[in-house]
């Protein structure tokens, strides 16, 4: 029931004033979402791929990926049926927890919980990836927080993420 509060909560519209902005080295857009990021880190490269990893002071984390579709995809949807096919191989991920939560827009998003630990401790990471094409690039942005296992996981960096998250174009 908690899974589908969040995923109902995840795609309803709105905007905050406070936000992240990634502009894509080379090209004229990016992406612009919340939470605000308390650390950024890009890496742009020769062959046209693109990696970004946004961190927040209470544990959220945005990694992203853009790079060359060549046999990747040719919109969101072969975009995230390419990579997907590689992140569902993952052992933790709780099978029964997997939803395509959105398809046909912009991005198509996957959510789904892992179970893992770290340094002995047991833990629950909510996730979402969401999957898009843009000039001749397939796009795989992956969200997460982990919670202790014996905490109630905190949906509102997602949800934040969800409601915010888009392009932007450059000047």
């Amino acid at each position: 029931m908690k899974n589908t509060f969040f995923l109902v909560a995840m795609f309803c519209a709105g905007q905050s004033l406070a936000s992240t902005t990634v502009m894509i080295d080379g090209a004229n857009w990016g992406f612009k979402f919340d939470p605000t990021s308390a650390q950024t880190r890009k890496n742009g490269s020769a062959a046209a791929e693109f990696q970004f990893e946004v961190v927040t002071r209470d544990g959220f984390i945005i990694t992203g990926f853009v790079e060359p579709a060549e046999g990747k995809g040719t919109n969101a949807a072969t975009c995230r049926s390419f990579y997907w096919q590689l992140s569902s191989k993952n052992p933790a991920i709780v099978k029964d927890s997997i939803l395509v939560a959105s398809k046909g827009g912009p991005f198509e998003v996957v959510s789904y919980v892992v179970n893992g630990s770290e340094q002995g401790q047991r833990l629950v990471q909510v996730n979402a990836n969401y999957y898009g094409f843009r000039d001749g690039k397939c796009i795989d942005i992956h969200v997460s927080q982990a919670f202790p296992e014996s905490a109630e996981p905190d949906y509102s960096n997602l949800l934040s993420f969800a409601k915010s998250f888009r392009y932007t174009d450059g000047k």
